[in-house]
């Protein structure tokens, strides 16, 4: 054969064994994560790279095989019969490898458990806002300036001005929001939320509840167990799908970036989102429901809303991802025009998410009325270089820990619980507790279900007993850095431990009074000697008793690796 015409010839291969290989891959991953899919233009769009960035490979292998072994071994010489069977047999072959990659690592607990009921059983809707700052929305004097929806229902509600979320990161934060149960016992940096800890929604569906999810947070997924407990749990995303293809992930960095912030393709959107859950809420029969919605549009990117929030003069664009990368690795941060670009930014998203929130609480009260109890909060905050970081799952500090925290309580009990703001510090490993409280289902061990770790806040809003008086705890293990941080109401003190290659961590503590330094920028820990001793005393036993009861079997999925490369949490 002319070397033009092997080569023609084999580019012709690589391309039909390239695109055979792309479409038996994504039957395999439809069958797998189907759910995932969202039919949008963008979608098609990711999955046309990821077929070109698979189909040229394809051709690159084919060129470099005629020219090598395929020399020797030509498959013209097979019979046409045995060449489609062996071409067969590679396109099932894909499919199943395909669909074992991507299927559930970590099952869902299915164990049948025994009903409870609810004393007092009214609709539950529980809003998380992914990466939403607590002054961000409370604003200086709690006027809400960019949320009119939820200063609405904040008017109504109890606003705990001084909540604190469990990690500065969504997975170990959210895992301990559904559980009532601290990071450090679930592990749950690792990726996924373990069988052994029951979930809000595990709980409530055994008293009865029909219990629907709303996720456009993609590490959050089915695959890894967040999940349990949801009789539906609604989840599209066109990046998360598309990253799951090899060819996806060959492009570079660059470009993928690039991608996800011309098109809106990192989340589904407060619109769909909401859209979904009012569908499902007038779809609904007379059953008591449990509501979890979880937005993601105050997340990076921040994308452009000029209908809402137009740029101001004098801003420069910049990307969050190479901001971040940046920092990480030289030290260099952006300029005042660029800081205030991203400011504006996710602020901008905050304003355009607010209607689509006012759309669901409203439909919500006219379908269930003002006798069911509404939370919204956050799993964590954002920096903005107040200590030198951009983005989150840097640090512990209040810019990331310092969430919203509204509850809104049944009408029969707001005669009782009169709506104020109230500066005492809690987390919202007490969100679940308060929860059940109100409901009237049991928190403690049975034979089912293990305990919550949380506190429940009810009798403290109902004045009938004293506001809790013990510790906040958050922790993370990300970026190699170790960080713990222990609250009290007057003072937050934080341990941390960077490590670098094999040397051995090199720990620091800081030490902040709250109640005159709030942002926590006058470091303590040398003047104040034993209030540190105190805080750290306290927060190794709480570890210790922490670490006592975690699951004994610790993995981490390969759906979560791959989601939080998707996500940009890690290379």
């Amino acid at each position: 054969m002319k070397p033009i015409s092997r080569i023609i010839s084999s580019l012709k291969s690589g391309i039909l064994l390239g695109a055979a290989y792309f479409l038996s891959d994504a039957f395999g991953a439809f069958l797998a994560i189907g759910q995932l899919f969202d039919p949008k233009p963008e979608t098609f769009l990711l999955m046309g790279v990821a077929a070109l960035f698979t189909i040229g490979p394809a051709m690159l292998l084919s060129l470099i095989w005629s020219h090598t072994l395929g020399r020797y071994l030509v498959l013209a010489e097979f019979q046409k019969s045995t060449k489609s069977a062996l071409f067969i047999a590679l396109m099932v072959g894909v499919s199943v490898l395909g669909y074992g990659l991507r299927v559930s690592r970590v099952q869902s607990t299915a164990q049948s458990v025994a009903a409870v009921g609810a004393e007092s059983p009214v609709p539950v809707l529980w809003i998380v806002i992914d990466t939403l700052r607590a002054d961000t929305l409370y604003g200086d004097d709690l006027s809400f300036p960019h949320a009119p929806s939820l200063k609405q229902l904040a008017n109504d509600s109890h606003v705990f001005t001084d909540a604190e979320a469990s990690a500065g990161w969504t997975l170990p934060s959210v895992a301990t929001l559904l559980t009532g149960i601290h990071p450090t016992t679930l592990y749950s940096a690792r990726g996924y939320l373990p069988n052994w800890a029951p979930t809000a929604a595990q709980r409530l569906k055994r008293a009865g509840y029909q219990t629907h999810a709303f996720m456009d947070n993609y590490l959050l997924e089915r695959r890894n167990g967040f999940a349990s407990g949801f009789d539906t749990f609604f989840q599209k995303s066109a990046l998360r799908f598309a990253f799951t293809f090899p060819g996806f992930r060959l492009i570079p960095t660059r470009l993928r970036e690039t991608l996800r912030e011309e098109f809106e393709i990192f989340y589904y959107g407060g619109k769909g989102l909401t859209d979904s859950a009012i569908d499902k809420m007038q779809a609904m029969g007379p059953a008591t429901p449990f509501y979890y919605v979880h937005y993601m549009d105050v997340h990076y990117p921040y994308y452009e809303h000029p209908e809402v929030s137009p740029d101001p003069v004098g801003v420069e664009p910049v990307q969050l991802h190479y901001a971040m990368e940046a920092a990480r690795q030289t030290g260099a941060t952006p300029n005042s025009a660029q800081m205030k670009f991203l400011m504006h930014r996710y602020e901008g998203e905050l304003k355009a998410l607010d209607p689509n929130i006012g759309r669901l609480l409203e439909h919500w009260d006219k379908k269930f009325g003002q006798e069911s109890l509404i939370v919204v909060t956050s799993d964590h905050g954002e920096e903005f270089l107040e200590h030198g970081e951009l983005g989150h799952g840097n640090s512990l500090y209040k810019e990331l820990v310092h969430v919203p925290l509204i509850i809104r309580l049944p009408l029969s009990l707001r005669a009782e619980v009169k709506p104020r703001a109230d500066s005492t510090a809690v987390g919202i490993v007490d969100i679940l507790p308060t929860t059940l409280d109100v409901l009237g289902i049991s928190a403690v061990p049975d034979t089912d279900f293990l305990g919550v770790q949380g506190e429940s806040l009810l009798p403290w809003m109902q004045g009938t007993a004293p506001a809790p008086a013990r510790g906040i705890y958050a922790t993370q293990n990300r970026h190699q850095r170790r960080i713990y941080r222990w609250r009290t109401q007057d003072h937050a003190y934080i341990n941390r431990y960077d490590h670098k290659g094999k040397k051995a961590p090199v720990g620091r503590s800081e030490l902040y009074n709250k109640a005159q330094d709030y942002d926590e920028q006058d470091d303590l820990f040398k003047t104040s000697p034993q209030i540190a001793t105190d805080s750290q005393k306290a927060l190794s036993k709480f570890v210790e008793e922490q670490e006592k009861d975690r699951d004994p079997k610790p993995v981490t999925t390969e759906a979560n690796i791959d989601a939080m490369k998707a996500l940009g949490y890690i290379e």
